[in-house]
């Protein structure tokens, strides 16, 4: 999907540069190819960048990372459903994949879910913001090329930050599930040993 995007921006800025803006052909493909790599450049260097230096605790839940009805509601009327799971999702490249939940009966799996969910919210965050730092590179076709190849960085992190964002909610009520449950099944352990100590101060 990414590719399909990217190529297909690509194709269009460089026609609309070729036959509207007076480029020539070439030299309009060359330019939105040089900063459509300097932009995927710019892109991977902040991820590393952000990946190796954010300390773990930044990633905690806190309120930056709630996900309120209305935003549900208004991925619900983009039909989210539709064609989330197209979206690119590279977390196995950092040792956790985000693409299923892999084991929905571990809480200490979901409590990582969670944390590894805030840790790509806060990555697309800052990707989205950076992919517009391209447009402090010195080339020519500013508003034809260069800001057109920004919103297409944006957009290519907003769209997976979304994602992210829709499941996050799915994740918190799993995790009460699963609390609800142990809490369930260690009730009757609890009101057994309380009978237990109960006796035994009778016959005392």
């Amino acid at each position: 999907m990414y590719l399909i995007i990217i190529l297909t921006a690509m194709l269009i800025v460089t026609v609309f540069n070729w036959l509207v803006l007076g480029w020539t052909f070439l030299s309009a493909l060359f330019w939105v190819t040089a900063i459509t790599g300097i932009e995927i450049v710019i892109t991977i260097l902040l991820a590393i960048i952000t990946g190796l230096c954010m300390p773990k605790k930044i990633y905690q839940e806190r309120k930056i990372y709630a996900v309120g009805k209305r935003e549900l509601n208004f991925y619900h009327a983009l039909h989210i459903n539709a064609w989330k799971d197209r979206v690119c999702e590279l977390g196995c490249l950092g040792g956790f994949s985000k693409k299923k939940v892999a084991a929905p009966n571990d809480p200490a799996y979901i409590d990582r879910f969670i944390l590894e969910i805030n840790k790509g919210m806060f990555m697309h965050t800052i990707g989205t913001l950076g992919s517009f730092l391209v447009l402090f590179v010195p080339v020519p076709g500013f508003w034809s090329i260069t800001f057109v190849v920004a919103c297409v960085g944006a957009v290519l992190n907003i769209l997976p930050l979304m994602v992210l964002r829709y499941n996050k909610p799915r994740l918190l009520m799993l995790k009460s599930r699963l609390m609800r449950n142990q809490k369930n099944a260690s009730a009757p352990k609890d009101d057994a040993k309380t009978d237990q100590n109960a006796v035994q101060s009778e016959s005392k």
